[in-house]
């Protein structure tokens, strides 16, 4: 199991998406606090995936503002979520 450390460690994601081919990076929206470990990661252009969002305005927000590919949540209904222009 990664520390909290080795987890904000945004280098090694770096290095590591650089030598992998990735489909994806998924992390818990917790990490979207630190705004070096964000701007480290949307510099790797492998698509961001955030867990676990489930209040619409944050979902919105982060298709909108954050760029995420994809959100994990809790929430099922049928409404559709704007996402950016």
């Amino acid at each position: 199991m990664l520390s909290e450390d080795e987890k904000l460690d945004a280098t090694s994601h770096l290095e590591f998406s650089a030598a992998h081919p990735l489909v994806g990076f998924t992390f818990e929206k917790k990490y979207l606090k630190n705004k070096d470990f964000y701007k480290a990661m949307k510099k790797t252009d492998v698509p961001l995936f955030v867990h676990t969002v489930s209040k619409k305005g944050k979902m919105n927000s982060l298709f909108n503002k954050k760029k995420v590919a994809g959100i994990y949540t809790n929430v099922v209904n049928n409404r559709r979520f704007k996402t950016g222009t």
